[in-house]
């Protein structure tokens, strides 16, 4: 089984992105999107990344 995660925003380095392509499900999250708006994204999940300057807050995961 291939774990599920959410990234929010691009990599900084596309290698390392197509490498989490490779061994994961990839489910992309625009970097404008409203954070509290993604618990059903990460009920989905089994990690989230984020890529500076996105904040991700405890209160955001456990709204998952």
């Amino acid at each position: 089984m291939r774990p599920n995660v959410a990234l929010i925003g691009a990599m900084y380095d596309p290698a390392a992105e197509r490498l989490l392509e490779d061994h994961t499900n990839v489910y992309r999250v625009a970097t404008t999107a409203d954070l509290r708006s993604l618990g059903p994204v990460l009920a989905k999940t089994h990690a989230v990344t984020v890529r500076y300057p996105t904040k991700i807050t405890a209160q955001v995961i456990a709204s998952r």
